[in-house]
């Protein structure tokens, strides 16, 4: 009977060891690790089958995930794409309207400069390079600010700038600054009687991060408003672009930083009724000579 036990205990071993193996391997891709394999080296055709099947699947499941994460990368930059070719059509067609009716008023030397600044914001959004500096998104600002101070939307408009000089060879995705200030003229500023808009930017270093800063002195918004507002981008995360109540230039931004940098970024909003707004960004330290 001893010996009968011990060859059924030894027969039991064979069966039991390499199926407790696979179910610990099926609890680490329950958990999310697709990196683990099956591995049976006995001679049990059914355990080898058995094997066989959860290593497929394993595999054809990292397969589908890879696969499933392109198709939306594509599609989240070709949304973006359009994202980018909305914001900026309004902005130029008002700009040209100025342009127009500058020059009949006056011909003066005015017209021309407004001219040239447009034609540099029309050459900086077309060109095919979607990663810039942070000096070469600052000059386009310049430019864009040039027009809007000498329109007559806002003529009397003050905008600060505090550029850390070493920040300016930080790369970031293309014209993500101008929607932050688009949204201060659409959301920020009113027209009240002796109150006179202004903008700061500002950037800094902050240990192994760029911080850029844009903030402005108008209507700012409740707490419930900020709340809405962290809650609605918090959809774009998860891929929702479409998110009713939040601005499409907030999103296009928030949009394009989590491409470039992944998770490793934050973009957060202070405010006050009153008190203006203040977009935060925390970026990584990107540098061109280190960028792949």
């Amino acid at each position: 009977m001893f010996i009968i036990f011990i060859i059924s205990l030894v027969s039991m071993k064979r069966f039991t060891r390499p199926i407790y193996l696979l179910m610990k391997a099926m609890k680490q891709v329950s958990r999310g690790n697709l990196e683990v394999a099956a591995n049976y080296q006995g001679n049990i055709i059914e355990l080898h089958d058995l094997k066989n099947s959860f290593n497929i699947l394993v595999t054809g499941t990292k397969d589908l995930l890879k696969e499933n994460y392109e198709m939306n990368l594509l599609k989240t930059q070709a949304e973006l794409d359009a994202l980018q070719q909305k914001i900026n059509p309004h902005f130029l067609y008002n700009a040209l309207e100025t342009i127009s009716s500058q020059a009949i008023i006056d011909g003066s030397k005015t017209a021309s400069i407004m001219c040239q600044k447009l034609g540099a914001l029309f050459t900086y959004s077309l060109q095919p390079q979607d990663i810039v500096t942070l000096e070469q998104e600052i000059r386009h600002l310049m430019d864009y600010m040039y027009i809007a101070e000498i329109s007559s939307f806002y003529p009397d408009i003050h905008v600060d700038m505090n550029i850390d000089p070493d920040t300016l060879d930080q790369l970031i995705p293309k014209m993500v600054l101008q929607p932050l200030l688009e949204n201060c003229f659409k959301h920020g500023f009113g027209r009240e009687p002796g109150h006179t808009p202004k903008i700061w930017i500002e950037s800094s270093i902050q240990d192994e991060y760029v911080r850029i800063e844009v903030c402005d002195n108008g209507r700012g918004m409740s707490s419930d408003e900020l709340s809405r507002l962290r809650e609605s981008l918090k959809q774009v995360e998860k891929r929702t672009l479409s998110s009713p109540g939040t601005s499409i230039g907030l999103r296009h931004v928030h949009s394009r930083l989590a491409l470039f940098y992944g998770d490793s970024y934050a973009m957060d909003f202070q405010s006050a009724p009153s008190q203006g707004l203040r977009v935060v960004l925390l970026v990584p330290i990107r540098k061109e000579d280190a960028y792949v």
